[in-house]
């Protein structure tokens, strides 16, 4: 069954993307250029593509202190405090 799935907030891989049966990408495919990863078709419109990510980084970034530099440290704890429950729900 396919599902949309993303990374965490840090990473610089796709930002999201259609997997089937679970499977997950390789930190090479990850990191590498997009045709060098499994790419699936899906019937959702770009609109409602470009809205979902929209709500995803708003969500991410909404409580993220305004500051120019992180180190890594401070960036994975972030993200690990990022209550997406409440963002599946929404």
């Amino acid at each position: 069954c396919p599902a949309w799935t993303c990374e965490r907030i840090v990473d610089s891989g796709p930002l999201m993307r259609l997997d089937l049966d679970g499977a997950k990408l390789t930190k090479a495919q990850r990191y590498g250029h997009p045709y060098e990863r499994p790419l699936h078709r899906s019937n959702v419109r770009l609109p409602q593509i470009e809205a979902l990510l929209v709500r995803y980084l708003q969500h991410a970034l909404d409580k993220a202190p305004k500051k120019f530099e992180w180190k890594w440290a401070e960036l994975h704890a972030y993200n690990d405090n990022i209550d997406w429950t409440a963002w599946k729900e929404a």
